[in-house]
C-alpha cells in the first residue's frame, strides 16, 4: 500500500514524496541493503533524457520516499530509446 503525499513540478523535472506501509518488516526497499537511509539511481532508455535520484527512510514497515526526475528537453523520447 502506497500513498503519494506531495508532487511538485519544476520546469525540466519534479520532486515527489511517497509514504506507505509494507507488508513484512523484512520486505526489500530501495537498494536492498537494510539500513534505514537508502537511496538509489535510475533511467529510462539511455539515460540522456530522463533519469533521477530516490531516497528513502524506511523503520519497521513505515517507509517515506522522495523521488527527483530530472528531464532534458532538447531530447525526444523517442532519440532518448525511452519507448522500447
Amino acid at each position: 500500500m502506497a500513498l503519494c503525499c506531495s508532487q511538485l513540478y519544476a520546469k525540466h523535472g519534479s520532486v515527489a514524496f511517497r509514504c506507505g506501509i509494507l507488508a513484512t518488516a523484512n520486505d526489500q526497499y530501495l537498494d536492498n541493503s537494510g539500513r534505514m537511509f537508502q537511496e538509489c539511481s535510475w533511467h529510462l532508455g539511455i539515460g540522456t533524457r530522463t533519469w533521477g535520484e530516490t531516497y528513502g527512510l524506511k523503520v519497521r514497515r513505515v517507509y517515506v520516499t522522495m523521488e527527483v526526475k530530472h528531464i532534458n528537453p532538447r531530447l525526444t523520447p523517442s532519440e532518448a530509446r525511452e519507448d522500447e
